[in-house]
């Protein structure tokens, strides 16, 4: 049955006072989608040690519309990768908007083993694609990443790794360490982004976990990477954001 609606126009008399008239029309009709049809294909991609990995709102699936490329960035583990390292790092990459991925791409190693002093392996990666001016080859870009790791130990503050894979090449990849000290306080960072000119910024809560209770120190960690076209890789700097908040607050809620 056609569904109405209706609506109330005000015509005048001849003695100029309105007097109403009812004029229904009818709805047009509304086809209803057939729910029993898939809109949405399921894609495997890669696996990861376990759930933590994927944590809060951090940046582990980067698009880049100029290259029609998709990663995603991991830890390494589970059933694609029994038996190795979770601390290791991979990506996976489709090249075709989504629809077709290779899976897997290990980029960071963890270096040593637990009794060695150069034990690193990462906790809650972020990274993107990183795309050279005036390059159009998926194959010519970069995968970059920023993460954790418990170099200096396995409670923050943590050491940061942070590194670059070019997509054609996985075994052209880097790694950097950036240590804690007794001003930086460094912990899972909970922003970070690639701008169109190449920069990438991280930012973390400047929060000292050593003690009974978690001290946020009235500043956020600022982590500011310029791409190095000699070194092929970001050089990074650090610096102190003050950001004071109300007592009542004790960090910042969304950095």
């Amino acid at each position: 049955m056609d569904k109405e609606r209706m609506r109330v126009e005000q015509i005048p008399s001849k003695d100029n006072q309105p007097q109403t008239k009812s004029i229904l029309k009818p709805l047009p009709e509304i086809s209803i989608p057939d729910r029993d049809v898939n809109y949405v294909s399921i894609v495997d991609i890669g696996t990861s040690a376990n759930a933590y990995t994927y944590w809060k709102k951090l940046s582990y699936l980067w698009v880049d519309p100029n290259l029609n490329t998709v990663t995603n960035i991991h830890r390494m583990g589970g059933v694609l990768d029994e038996g190795e390292d979770s601390g290791d790092l991979a990506y996976d990459i489709s090249k075709d908007g989504g629809q077709s991925w290779v899976n897997m791409n290990e980029i960071y190693i963890s270096q040593g083993n637990p009794d060695e002093w150069q034990f690193a392996p990462v906790r809650y990666p972020q990274g993107g694609i990183f795309n050279p001016l005036g390059n159009s080859d998926p194959d010519d870009a970069f995968v970059t990443y920023f993460s954790p790791c418990v170099y200096s130990g396995w409670f923050p503050p943590w050491t940061y790794v942070h590194g670059v894979s070019e997509v054609g090449d996985t075994a052209n990849s880097t790694y950097s360490f950036v240590f804690p000290d007794d001003r930086f306080f460094q912990n899972i960072p909970l922003g970070y982004d690639i701008t169109s000119d190449g920069k990438v910024f991280v930012i973390d809560e400047n929060k000292d976990l050593t003690g009974d209770e978690p001290d946020y120190r009235d500043s956020l960690i600022i982590t500011k990477g310029i791409w190095d076209e000699v070194l092929q890789d970001f050089a990074y700097i650090r610096e102190m954001l003050e950001a004071l908040v109300d007592s009542s607050c004790g960090k910042p809620f969304d950095t």
